[in-house]
């Protein structure tokens, strides 16, 4: 093996031109890349394994076609070949004219390019051109080694399509975020003089005699009820895009809620002369009774609306682990194409209009039932016939029985009734001089003792000549750059205790909620309406 002293023997006279011409053989065979070899005028002279593989064809089928026969596309390169012959004045070898033009040495020149297979199909490649030079740099031909781009090209695609969806979403959630602001806004400025009526036509009432006067003011009080509920669903859909919605779940009878629908919505169906059917249940569901009751209105509210004759209906029954509640209707119906857009934002179907005593409506009703069911998990699914009618369903888990409890429900006092907390002092602050006058003169009405503020500094200055009240009603936004909040914390401060605060807000943050909690403060969204204010100062 090894020589005299000790070093490998040299190679034979030749030996070094043999193994060169195996290293070569073995790069040209071994390599990944398609390697095509043609002579000056373009003819194929060989082609290595990889090119074979890659283009369905065998050596023999390739070797001796030039090159733009069957592997490249020939409108480009004959278009390119005519102007690069007008040009330079000479013939450039085919198969090479877009990418050898005056031929260096030692210079490749590289482009994407796309190859033919056998089968026809196609693929990308990326494809270097070298000239081969011979004595007297005469032009032996040309080498062309080729990287396949399929996989490159599909991870752009991907990476393209990845960032337009990435795009897409941040303009949904721009328009998202914008729409949620100019709701809240909206509803914001809407609230203020709508609070003030409510309170306004509360206090009215013990003052309103005779048939006629009485009337007017039931139909005052059914359209401010009217727009309260526009408001609030305006609310509802600001609030339940900031996140600040949270379910309270727990087991309880759904026959409760039922009652409560029946009550509530039978007159309104006698009024459109409709039939109206609740069947009873006795099951027990896991839920939150709040949010589930305003998915079932606002399904019932729409099959009011779209109902000119017939019937609706809600009934309930055990399905796979469920109660299924449904709610069904003889109305317009929904188109198959439609059934979907339903539940998006002031989507209103068109037969709004022509249902008699049917009100148009802002169309988001359905997007509200769609949140909640999320946020609840509860499914909700619909079945319509245009022409026939529509059944919504939602799916509600089955609860335990024993873990259930009747809650007492608070009844609103009538108009004329003497409060049982009458005499207590109550401290109203509200910057709106037309709001804080209304307040205060329909807590005085149900028999509290009020001393009223317009700004915090007016406040604390009341309390100088006064005895602490007892409850403390504010708005959260205060003229004076202060806030309800604020106020709060001051008066614990001055050691202004005991007491209940309630915080009166169109602010649906759920950092508010969180400070408000931490005071023991409740909080009422505006417009609030005279039994819910009355409720909260009985402490209920």
């Amino acid at each position: 093996m090894g020589g005299d002293d000790g070093h490998l023997p040299l190679p034979e006279p030749g030996a070094g031109e043999e193994r060169e011409r195996a290293i070569r053989k073995a790069i040209f065979d071994g390599a990944s890349h398609l390697i095509i070899a043609t002579d000056a005028t373009g003819t194929i002279i060989d082609v290595n394994p990889a090119a074979e593989r890659a283009l369905g064809y065998r050596r023999d089928e390739l070797v001796g076609l030039c090159t733009p026969i069957r592997l490249h596309d020939m409108s480009e390169i004959a278009a390119e070949a005519e102007r690069l012959s007008a040009e330079l004045g000479e013939r450039i070898p085919p198969g090479f004219e877009v990418f050898v033009a005056r031929p260096r040495r030692g210079h490749p020149t590289e482009r994407e390019w796309t190859y033919l297979r056998k089968d026809g199909s196609r693929f990308p490649v990326l494809l270097g051109v070298s000239p081969l030079y011979g004595k007297g740099d005469e032009l032996l031909g040309f080498v062309g080694v080729s990287t396949d781009l399929t996989e490159r090209k599909a991870h752009e695609r991907a990476v393209i399509a990845a960032e337009a969806e990435a795009l897409a979403r941040k303009e949904a959630e721009r328009a998202n975020d914008a729409k949620t602001r100019f709701l809240a806004a909206a509803s914001h400025d809407l609230r203020q003089p709508l609070q003030s009526a409510l309170l306004f036509a509360a206090a009215l009432a013990p003052h309103v005699a005779g048939p006629r006067g009485r009337e007017v003011l039931g139909s005052l009080d059914r359209s401010l009820e009217s727009l309260r509920t526009l408001l609030d669903r305006l609310l509802d859909i600001s609030k339940l895009d900031a996140g600040v919605v949270k379910p309270v779940v727990a087991a309880f009878p759904i026959g409760r809620l039922l009652d409560e629908l029946d009550v509530a919505y039978a007159p309104r169906a006698a009024f459109k002369g409709l039939a109206w059917r609740v069947t009873p249940a006795a099951t027990t569901v896991r839920s939150d009774p709040d949010l589930l009751g305003r998915i079932l209105r606002n399904l019932i509210e729409n099959a009011l609306r779209y109902t000119a004759q017939g019937v609706v209906e809600v009934n309930a029954r055990t399905e796979g682990g469920a109660l299924l509640i449904e709610v069904r209707d003889t109305g317009a119906g929904i188109a198959e194409d439609s059934q979907e857009a339903i539940f998006q934002e002031f989507h209103r179907i068109g037969t709004a209009d022509t249902v008699p005593g049917g009100d148009k409506g802002l169309g988001l009703g359905l997007a509200i039932v769609r949140r909640l069911s999320h946020l609840l998990d509860h499914p909700v699914t619909v079945r319509s016939t245009p022409g026939a009618g529509s059944v919504f369903a939602v799916r509600v888990p089955l609860g335990d029985a024993s873990a259930a409890h009747q809650a007492p429900q608070p009844v609103p006092a009538a108009p004329g009734e003497a409060p049982a907390a009458s005499g207590k002092r109550v401290l109203v602050v509200d910057d709106d001089p037309l709001l804080c006058t209304a307040l205060s003169s329909m807590i005085r009405h149900w028999g509290y003792e009020v001393v009223d503020a317009g700004s915090r500094a007016e406040a604390e200055a009341k309390l100088d000549a006064v005895p602490p009240p007892e409850l403390v009603v504010t708005d959260y936004r205060l003229g004076d750059g202060t806030t309800g909040i604020d106020l709060l914390a001051a008066l614990a401060r001055r050691g202004v205790t005991p007491m209940r605060g309630i915080l009166l807000t169109g602010e649906t943050g759920s950092a508010l909620l969180d400070e408000a909690r931490s005071l023991g403060c409740a909080v009422l969204h505006k417009p609030v309406a005279p039994p819910a204010l009355r409720q909260a100062l009985a402490g209920n």
